[in-house]
């Protein structure tokens, strides 16, 4: 369960230091917070685990399978190359190249300089 607080911090000094010191640690602030709490409280630290290693070569070898998955399938040009346009892949939408810009309601008037 998460509860939430709101925090007013008049000193604009602390405040600062605060968010400096999240940056440096690569934390979010919040944890700062609630390590502080913890302290004033007279609880021990909350301990958290290191972050997972990215295994690259999992990945790479996750990628070979997928070639080769898509090699036994076959006619690999039917895939789409250019997936920027996600609307148009997924829903069928036309191309955002393909797409009008803007439509206005009113017609053109000559445009008077005198």
């Amino acid at each position: 369960m998460s509860a939430r607080l709101t925090v007013v911090l008049d000193d604009e000094d602390l405040y600062r230091r605060l968010k400096v010191k999240a940056a440096v640690d690569g934390v979010p602030m919040k944890d700062l917070v609630e390590a502080g709490l913890r302290h004033l409280l007279g609880e021990p630290a909350k301990v958290k685990p290191e972050p997972k290693q990215f295994d690259w070569e999992r990945y790479e070898a996750l990628i070979e399978q997928f070639r080769k998955e898509d090699q036994e399938l076959g006619d690999e040009a039917s895939y789409p190359t250019d997936l920027s346009d996600v609307k148009h892949h997924l829903y069928g939408y036309p191309k955002a190249a393909e797409r009008r810009t803007l439509h206005v309601a009113e017609d053109r008037e000559e445009y008077d300089s005198h």
